[in-house]
């Protein structure tokens, strides 16, 4: 990763990563969220606490590469929060948190498509019905087949817009792509 050009002084790569934060308000509290940005100082996830800029917490990331980072809270819209480290990440564990993220965006990306594939088999079985049972005389049958496949062609839709966001950050996240 490479300072840019803009105010920022780290590129940000889109992520997935599950994270816990832990605040310190008297009692240790742990909250469950998600990264969907890093960089080597800081990063935004999502996480519902009701912490605000200025406080300090840590990090905990999900993997073993980086168990605890220190952080402060330094803008916050909605659920989401815009951290930065304490200390600035090492270049090589940022790189690896970013190329686990990629792999599960992969994966994701894999699931996305055997679905595509389900529901594609599915509208073609419907439609398939709705001409058998309409050549046999079975209208209501034949129609309420193909308001099925009609659904399942609006499924098919969402799946696939999906997929283009999902194929889109996995090319931000990968090295070597255009966006880094």
């Amino acid at each position: 990763m490479r300072p840019q050009s803009s105010s920022r002084r780290w590129q940000r790569h889109p992520v997935v990563l599950p994270v816990r934060i832990v605040a310190h308000n008297g009692v240790e509290t742990v909250i469950s969220g998600r990264g969907t940005e890093l960089s080597e100082g800081g990063m935004a996830l999502y996480v519902p606490t009701p912490m605000q800029p200025g406080d300090r917490t840590e990090v905990e990331f999900q993997t073993p590469l980086l168990p605890k980072v220190e952080c402060r809270i330094r803008n916050r819209t909605g659920l989401c929060l815009g951290l930065e480290f304490e200390a600035a990440l090492p270049i090589d564990l940022a790189a690896k948190e970013i190329q686990t993220s990629a792999v599960h965006l992969v994966h994701a990306a894999v699931n996305v498509i055997d679905r595509i594939k389900a529901i594609r088999n599915n509208i073609a079985a419907h439609k398939l019905m709705a001409e058998v049972l309409g050549s046999e005389g079975e209208i209501e049958a034949a129609e309420q087949s193909e308001r099925q496949a009609a659904l399942l062609a609006e499924c098919l839709r969402d799946l696939d817009s999906l997929l283009r966001q999902t194929e889109r950050n996995l090319n931000r996240a990968l090295p070597g792509s255009e966006a880094d």
